[in-house]
């Protein structure tokens, strides 16, 4: 069985020692020869008491303004992220056009290629009022409309008409030829012995 010495110097350590003095002298008669000694005691636990607290907030105060540098860095991190995002998009929509323009399915150089690939038609809602019922579902929680698009779907390939829909047909994506994205594999670490 371990027991556990609480810090002399935590806040909690002070308090119980300032609450043991005060207990203490509350007893005491003032002529007591240790009278002046508990009550010298009594001042210094409550400096020591106004130093820690005053730590404590100081502590307090350096953590909260990391935490809202944290979440301007995040900010400013979150606003680069979707300039770059942007950038790549319009990058991607003039490569596209000027292939289209072009003529060209595909472009190559230097081992590399860029190509335009049909996209799989799919479902454009032009006006959500107009979707029927029979194209909705309640999905819950918290209880939301949600129109169902592969239904949609099914019922303009089979040739029905839905309103508020339609089947984007034709359009293009660029092929930039990246491999598939898959999960980092782990690390492992080498055997003992092998760093030494």
């Amino acid at each position: 069985m371990s027991t556990s010495v609480a810090n002399p110097d935590s806040l909690w350590a002070l308090i119980e020692h300032m609450q043991a003095l005060l207990d203490t002298r509350e007893g005491m008669d003032p002529q007591d020869p240790n009278f002046p000694a508990i009550s010298a005691e009594i001042d210094a636990q409550i400096e020591a008491q106004i130093r820690k607290v005053s730590g404590i907030h100081a502590f307090r105060a350096h953590a909260l303004a990391m935490a809202a540098r944290c979440d301007l860095m995040q900010s400013t991190y979150l606003a680069a992220r979707l300039s770059w995002e942007r950038t790549v998009d319009r990058l991607e929509e003039y490569v596209k056009s000027t292939m289209e323009h072009a003529g060209k399915k595909e472009l190559e150089g230097d081992g590399l290629k860029i190509k335009l690939r049909a996209n799989p038609p799919s479902v454009v809602i032009v006006d959500e009022a107009l979707i029927p019922w029979e194209f909705r579902e309640v999905v819950t929680p918290p209880p939301v409309e949600k129109i169902v698009k592969a239904k949609i779907a099914k019922a303009l390939k089979a040739g029905i008409d839905v309103p508020g829909a339609d089947l984007n047909i034709g359009s293009v994506r660029v092929d930039w030829g990246d491999p598939p994205k898959s999960k980092a594999k782990a690390v492992e670490p080498p055997p003992q012995g092998e760093l030494e």
